[in-house]
């Protein structure tokens, strides 16, 4: 009978200092709102302009089960198709490149 007397006693201490054991910086911390970290917006739109116009071109000079482009070539018509233009940089000539592949892609049957 003693043992279990003791043995509930260390059960009761146990529980005891695991109640005192609270987080008091989780508890301060929860009023305060989070903290609001600014990222600049990443603009997106040159490289859907390139993609839309790329994806045209390439349904166009799809053909069916006609062998996909190189990358390498693709790329040096998106340059071409680029010019000087200063808002065809290199985000819309990535875009014009991809968009160009997907079309082609799609006109000329390959899967993806």
């Amino acid at each position: 009978m003693k043992r279990f007397h003791s043995g509930m006693w260390a059960l009761l201490l146990a529980g005891a200092l695991l109640g005192a054991c609270d987080d008091r910086k989780t508890v301060a911390h929860r009023g305060e709102p989070p903290p609001v970290v600014k990222v600049p917006p990443v603009e997106t739109r040159p490289f859907e302009e390139g993609y839309a116009a790329g994806f045209v071109a390439g349904k166009t000079a799809g053909r069916p089960r006609a062998k996909l482009p190189e990358i390498e070539d693709v790329e040096v018509l998106a340059s071409q198709e680029a010019g000087s233009d200063p808002q065809r940089a290199s985000k819309w000539q990535r875009g014009w490149v991809s968009g160009y592949l997907d079309g082609f892609r799609q006109s000329s049957g390959h899967v993806k």
